[in-house]
This record gives C-alpha cells, sequence and structure tokens, in this order.
C-alpha cells in the first residue's frame, strides 16, 4: 500500500465531464487507485450559468451518471470511492476538491489526437495545469496495462526532483528513462560531445548525480529486484525532443515537471509541460514544484451531491 508523506492512504481525484473522453481517465485512475490501495473521488462539475431547468436536468443526469462510474469502480475492487457533484467551472472545482480532500493525484481525460495550439488555449486542460497545486495525470489512451515504460524529462529544478521521486515510488516495476536535453538542436550525441565536451560533461555528470540520488531515497523494489533506470542525454529543446524520444524508444507515459508561476504568466502559454502534451500522444504526468506560502486561492464550490 503507497502512503504519501502524511502516512495516510494516497488519494486519487479523477474529473468526468460527460463525454467519452472521460472513459480512458476514469479507466486509468481505478487501476491506479487498486494498484496503491488508493481511495479514489469521482467527481463533475456543473456550470453556474446554465438556466434553473437545465441545471435540474444536468444535476439528474450527472448524478446517475456518477453512481453508475462509482459502481463499476468498486465492482473491480475498490472499497473506498466518493462521489462529489459542485456547480462551478471544471478547473477550478478538480483543483478546489483536490486541495479540500487533500489528493494526492488529480485524473483528467485529454483527447488522443495530436491538437494545435489554439484548441490548447482556454481548455479545462490547459487552465488546471496552471491551477492545481497537485500532480496531474493527463490521460490520452484507454489502459490496457501499467504503466512500462515511463520517460522522465528533467532539468534538475526541484519540480523535476520531485517528478522524478514521484516516478519511482508510483511505478516500482517500470522501466524508468531519464532524460536531459540541452542546447537547441538535437544531434548525434558523439556530435553533440565533439562540438560541446565540456557542456555535454557538465550534463552528464549532474544527470548522473540527480539519478543516483533518486535510486538511493527509493530504495529497491519490493521484489528486491534493482530498478531499471536509463540515462539519456540529447541535446536540442524539451519541448521537441521529449515527444520525439518518447515516441521513438515506445514510452506509455511522460513525466515532467512545472516551473511556479504566479499572476500574469499563470495564464500565459509557453511552458515546456503544455508543449510537451500538445506535442504527444502518449499519456503525460505533469508534476508542480512543492507548494510555497503565497500559493493563489481558489475559488469556493457549492457542492450539490455527495455520497
Amino acid at each position: 500500500m503507497t502512503r504519501n508523506t502524511q502516512g495516510r492512504r494516497m488519494r486519487i481525484i479523477v474529473g468526468l465531464d460527460l463525454t467519452e473522453r472521460s472513459e480512458p481517465a476514469f479507466a486509468r485512475a481505478v487501476r491506479l487507485a487498486l494498484e496503491q490501495s488508493a481511495e479514489l473521488t469521482i467527481l463533475h462539475a456543473i456550470s453556474r450559468d446554465l438556466p434553473e431547468q437545465l441545471t435540474s436536468a444536468h444535476t439528474e443526469y450527472a448524478t446517475a451518471l456518477v453512481k453508475d462510474h462509482a459502481a463499476r469502480a468498486k465492482s473491480s475492487g475498490l472499497s473506498d470511492v466518493t462521489q462529489v457533484i459542485v456547480a462551478g467551472i471544471d478547473y477550478e472545482a478538480l483543483a478546489e476538491q483536490a486541495e479540500h480532500a487533500r489528493a494526492d493525484l488529480i485524473v483528467l481525460g485529454t483527447h488522443h489526437e495530436r491538437s494545435v495550439l489554439p484548441d490548447m488555449i482556454g481548455t479545462t486542460v490547459d487552465r488546471l495545469l496552471r491551477l492545481s497545486a497537485k500532480p496531474v495525470l493527463l490521460v490520452k489512451r484507454a489502459p490496457q496495462h501499467r504503466y512500462k515504460r515511463v520517460l522522465v524529462a528533467v532539468d534538475f529544478s526541484v519540480a523535476s526532483q520531485k517528478a522524478l521521486a514521484l516516478t519511482l515510488e508510483l511505478f516500482p516495476d517500470a522501466e524508468v528513462l531519464v532524460v536531459n536535453t540541452w542546447g537547441w538542436r538535437r544531434k548525434p550525441a558523439e556530435t553533440a560531445a565533439a562540438e560541446s565536451p565540456e557542456q555535454n560533461q557538465a550534463h552528464r555528470l549532474a544527470l548522473n548525480g540527480l539519478v543516483r540520488e533518486a535510486e538511493e531515497a527509493a530504495g529497491q523494489r519490493a521484489d528486491g529486484e534493482p530498478r531499471k533506470i536509463f540515462e539519456i542525454l540529447e541535446t536540442g529543446t524539451p519541448e521537441t525532443v521529449i515527444p520525439e524520444l518518447a515516441k521513438e524508444r515506445l514510452a506509455d507515459l511522460i513525466v515532467t515537471g512545472t516551473h511556479a508561476r504566479t499572476g500574469l504568466t499563470r495564464f500565459l502559454l509557453g511552458s515546456v509541460a503544455e508543449e510537451i502534451v500538445l506535442r504527444t500522444e502518449a499519456d503525460v504526468f505533469v508534476v508542480p514544484p512543492p507548494p510555497t506560502a503565497h500559493a493563489p486561492a481558489t475559488r469556493t464550490q457549492k457542492t450539490i451531491f455527495v455520497a
């Protein structure tokens, strides 16, 4: 059983938007909750702007759907499943409920087809990545098995260190590829080392040190076998290299950290994490840095139904 740093069971929250897009996310959330012996919360948000008649109909339909999903989760073997329907904006509701319930992870669906920049701006995914202080797992494909090969993008920041540590905790049996990139254009490793030997060596040493530290902190796998961690150093921008590398290495999950942002920068596109989400067909796990004392507050949501 996985426990968080407070010693309690892991808590996972999954957002449903009443479309087929939610199904892969729901299935992955149930699978993860079973793997981690975690508590699962199923949430749907109803817009405050709907007319009263539509709100009533929407609430009735959403309640039935959420109950059905809860029953399916319990039939899969989960014993601790909570249903929540709130009035509010979906991304705000997810972020706030995650804070209120002290959730460890938010799971959300997204289209598996490659998107384009205008499609991303203003979406629930885009806004949740900016607002949430919790890790967010974006699911694009229906899960067929546990994550087998996980690619972790690191830049030696606190967020990427946290992302790697969380990856080793949540996916102990997966093959983990830890990737650092530098420079502006992807080149063969031999060429990069020959053209910039000092910079290449500095990144390689830093990458090795980060991985060794993470391995030591994580310890051995439960079965006593060594963890399968591989270090990859590439040249090029991460938003270009990471999706390409994930496709080449058949990774089924990409993990990346984000940098803390406040004020206007929180609402401007351009972070590496968001670019990776746009460019890849794999699931993406986005891990924020540890919270600060000045984290922005979210609006209070009105809970319509909780069971």
